[in-house]
């Protein structure tokens, strides 16, 4: 073989191996594809090839829970309202102690009892929640002589009928709390604390000192204030005996209210004596009290009834001012000292709105009937309005002059039932 044909020949062998290199290699891709596709029909099928998606399962709906039947259901709960609560306050005037009546109370053991005296009235006071009185007399006990008018002691008892009468309540603040000085004053409260008396108005010491009085009865808080405008007999501190003064009125009511009182009443000692009509210092006063945030004033000292006016307060309410009620118990008969009044302030709180109103201020006239005892006289404070109808009553026509007069200076819309 020479050279050139073996270079054919070696190009023949080139040849042949790229071609069954390019058959490989073209048999090799359609064995990938199927591999690729090993579903997919055949080619001589006429089917393009492709692949078909695995449907997605459809979700069930989640069923609606049935509802109850309507006689199954509970219902919300509903808030109770609170009821409204209600508060009686009845106030008297003047409780005096004069000699012919201490000399009324002595029995035949030596002791001494009053409570003759308020028989008629009890029911008329008992019916208060809570009842106050301006107490005019010293406990100075037996060691010093029982006496009357200038200078006042009287018998611890009767104390003890005031209490069986229903007073829960006695202011101090007047002329005749320092008729004893210190001491008389010392004691008088020991005793009124014995018996179980709140009282107001005046202090044994600076360290047992209360400028006020907070009662809470039938949830409401009653403050009470008392402060004198009048002196027999000066202490030489002021907490002995509460002078009436703006500052400390001021801030009085403004403890009272932080303290959480609903309706402040202040017990004022003021006035001229027997003069039926106010004078132009207890006005400039009561306006004082009013602006002051007090909710009512009661007054005493003239011994003899005053009239009533309502005054505006800050908050937009009313202030009633009553300028005297008169004397409650004293030996002075002259027309008009022997006639009192009873005042009563019906207080209504409602609770869902924490809010105190005064609902009623009515009134019972009172009469202190005199008359010939197995002693000396015999007392008896009466209700007039539930005695008109009393015929043989021997003071029957000084009865229904009293209801007359007092129902002429307040008004017949305030005259409390007849029967109180």
């Amino acid at each position: 073989m020479n050279r050139r044909s073996g270079g054919k020949g070696f190009h023949a062998l080139l040849a042949l191996s790229v071609a069954l290199m390019l058959g490989a290699c073209a048999l090799l891709v359609v064995g990938v594809r199927l591999l690729l596709s090993p579903s997919a029909p055949a080619a001589s099928e006429g089917v393009a090839l492709s692949v078909t998606p695995t449907p997605k399962p459809t979700p069930s709906p989640t069923p609606k829970p049935t509802p109850e039947p309507a006689s199954t259901q509970t219902p919300a709960p509903t808030a109770t309202p609170l009821p409204e609560t209600r508060l009686t306050v009845r106030v008297v005037g003047d409780i005096m102690a004069h000699e012919k009546q201490i000399e009324s109370a002595l029995q035949d053991d030596g002791s001494y009892d009053f409570s003759s005296f308020f028989a008629s009235i009890t029911p008329s006071i008992q019916k208060a929640d809570v009842a106050i009185g301006n107490l005019e007399t010293v406990f100075m006990g037996e060691e010093k002589p029982y006496t009357g008018f200038p200078k006042f002691n009287c018998p611890d008892t009767l104390a003890d009928a005031l209490k069986d009468a229903g007073f829960d309540v006695l202011t101090m603040a007047n002329n005749h709390a320092f008729d004893h000085r210190l001491p008389g004053l010392v004691r008088t409260l020991q005793v009124l604390s014995d018996k179980g008396f709140e009282t107001v108005g005046a202090n044994a010491s600076k360290e047992t000192e209360k400028r006020f009085l907070l009662l809470e009865r039938n949830d409401i808080k009653l403050g009470i204030l008392a402060y004198t405008a009048t002196y027999n007999h000066k202490p030489d501190e002021e907490y002995m005996v509460y002078p009436l003064e703006e500052e400390r009125v001021r801030e009085d009511v403004a403890a009272l209210r932080e303290q959480g009182a609903d309706f402040i009443l202040a017990m004022v000692h003021w006035g001229q004596e027997y003069e039926g009509v106010q004078d132009h210092s207890q006005e400039r006063d009561a306006r004082m009290l009013a602006e002051a945030g007090v909710d009512a004033v009661l007054g005493s000292h003239p011994h003899v009834l005053q009239g009533m006016e309502w005054l505006e307060k800050p908050d937009g309410g009313s202030c009633p001012v009553v300028y005297s009620m008169g004397n409650f118990i004293s030996n002075q008969q002259t027309r008009p000292r022997d006639i009192g009044v009873i005042f009563e302030l019906d207080l209504v709180k409602d609770r869902q709105e924490d809010q105190t109103r005064l609902e009623r201020m009515g009134y019972v006239p009172t009469l202190v009937y005199k008359s010939d005892g197995r002693r000396v006289y015999a007392y008896d404070v009466l209700p007039v309005g539930a005695m008109l109808d009393m015929e043989d009553h021997p003071r029957i026509r000084r009865i229904r002059s009293a209801w007359e007069q007092v129902v002429e200076l307040y008004g017949t819309e305030r005259a409390l039932p007849l029967t109180d």
